[in-house]
Parts: C-alpha cells; sequence; structure tokens
C-alpha cells in the first residue's frame, strides 16, 4: 500500500495536470480523519491489500502534501452527493463538516481547482464510473487514466481512449459550478448537516 501511494505521487509530481472524478470526496482534499475510517471500510473487506495499515497511511498522507509543493495543475470535480456520504461506523456528521471546511480551504489554494455537480442542475453528461486523468495529451510524456475498481485498477493510455475521457471531463467541468460557488455550496452543506 506504501509503494503504491509514492508510485502515484510521483505519477502525480510529474504530471502538468491531475484531473480527479469521484463519487466521494478525493483522497487528496480528504482530512486525516476521513481517510482513516475510509481505510478502516476498505481493509475490513480486503485485509490482503492493507497489509500494514499504518504504512500506506503514513504514505497518502505524504503525497496529500503535493497540493502545496507541486507546480503542477489539480482539478476535483464530484457530485454533490459526494458532500454527504458518512464514513465509518457512526458517520459522526461532524466528521463530514471538517472534511467540507477542509476542502473550501484547500479549494483556495492556487493549484487546486474544485467542482460540484449539483443535485438539482440538469445532468448534461453520464459518468459510469471515478476516474483520475494523469498529464495532458501534447503536454506530458506520460498520460494515463486511472479507474479504480474494488478488486484492481484499470490504466488506460491509449490516446484515443484519453481524448474520450478529456471531452468527458470537459463536460462534467460544465455541470459543475467552481470557486465561490462550490464553496457557497460546501457551507450550505455542512450548515444543513450541524442543523441535523
Amino acid at each position: 500500500m506504501a509503494a503504491k501511494q509514492r508510485r502515484i505521487g510521483r505519477a502525480e509530481q510529474a504530471a502538468s495536470a491531475v484531473r480527479v472524478y469521484t463519487l466521494i470526496v478525493p483522497g487528496l482534499l480528504q482530512t486525516a480523519e476521513y481517510t482513516h475510517r475510509l481505510f478502516d471500510m476498505q481493509a475490513s473487506l480486503q485485509p490482503d491489500l492493507f497489509p500494514d495499515l499504518a504504512a500506506g497511511r503514513a504514505a497518502f498522507a505524504e503525497r496529500q502534501q503535493m497540493l502545496f509543493r507541486s507546480a503542477g495543475r489539480f482539478e476535483f470535480v464530484v457530485p454533490e452527493s459526494a458532500l454527504l456520504w458518512r464514513p465509518g461506523p457512526d458517520g459522526d456528521p461532524r466528521t463530514l463538516v471538517t472534511q467540507l471546511r477542509h476542502i473550501a480551504n484547500l479549494s483556495t489554494l492556487d493549484t487546486v481547482r474544485f467542482g460540484v455537480i449539483p443535485l438539482d442542475a440538469p445532468a448534461r453528461v453520464c459518468v459510469m464510473h471515478e476516474f483520475v486523468m494523469i498529464g495532458e495529451l501534447g503536454v506530458d510524456d506520460n498520460v494515463e487514466v486511472t479507474i479504480h475498481t474494488t478488486t484492481r485498477e484499470l490504466h488506460i493510455r491509449d490516446d484515443a481512449q484519453i481524448k474520450t475521457y478529456t471531452a468527458l471531463w470537459e463536460r462534467v467541468c460544465d455541470d459543475a459550478v467552481f470557486d465561490d460557488g462550490a464553496r457557497d455550496l460546501l457551507a450550505t452543506t455542512a450548515n444543513r448537516l450541524l442543523a441535523s
């Protein structure tokens, strides 16, 4: 697990851009508590993939520091439902409120662009699964789309397929709100959670 986190981190560090579409809070934006709960859930399902949970968490936390050190761009888009998913045995809303505030803070970094697809917005594209694009065609030597499934990762390096994912990314961004609009949505969601 730790070696995998370091490998991914090196690829992200070398890329001009990293674009992430996820159905939960993106890994690079997660608080330690959110990550801890998520790793515990995954380790209970697949213990063989998490032989040293502490080392994996430490390597993941180190990878997250890239947002502050990298010259590349990090772009994230999630559906609004990702902001409501509460990991862990108790689903404590305070964990999620802290997480949402953390995302709002990170979204002000020059290297970070964060977008949310509102639940009440008309969808112009159907995204069938999460994906991560590392690099840009015509800019980076090594460009890859990674798709994480429950049991494996798929690595797409074919230019024609990467162009399809680039077009998908552009449509996802067209559906999302960014900057102050995304931060307003984060704050509204956090306030609703606190009131519940």
